[in-house]
């Protein structure tokens, strides 16, 4: 919590079965709480569609690489929009600031970090 309040943003990584989503949606449900709007996206094309800068949104994007095998396109799709993800959000829960919780399991970051573009986002 204290991450994505302070970027704006944050990277839940960990084993198949740890929690990820259930951590996310105990953070979602606090912050839904506090006025934010929540969405979940599939898809790096959901990005292009739904999000603008100043919506108050709380974005979900739920194994982003997938969960059980990682398609090589989304992979460089994702990481071609990491640097608009990270200047979509804001720091401030109170205000109307975007904010991303974004899952991905390890495995899967592990397959796909050769080919992200900016692997310093994770």
């Amino acid at each position: 919590m204290e991450h994505l309040c302070e970027f704006g943003y944050v990277i839940v990584k960990g084993n198949p079965g740890d929690g990820k989503t259930t951590l996310s949606v105990f953070i979602m449900n606090h912050l839904i709480e506090k006025g934010k709007i929540p969405i979940q996206i599939r898809s790096p094309s959901d990005w292009d569609e739904f999000i603008s800068p100043n919506e108050n949104l709380l974005v979900f994007i739920d194994n982003i690489f997938g969960e059980i095998s990682v398609s090589q396109t989304e992979v460089i799709q994702w990481s071609n929009r990491f640097p608009e993800i990270q200047t979509s959000v804001g720091f401030n829960v109170e205000g109307n600031d975007n904010m991303v919780i974004i899952t991905v399991r390890n495995d899967i970051y592990e397959e796909c970090k050769k080919s992200l573009k900016d692997e310093s986002f994770f």
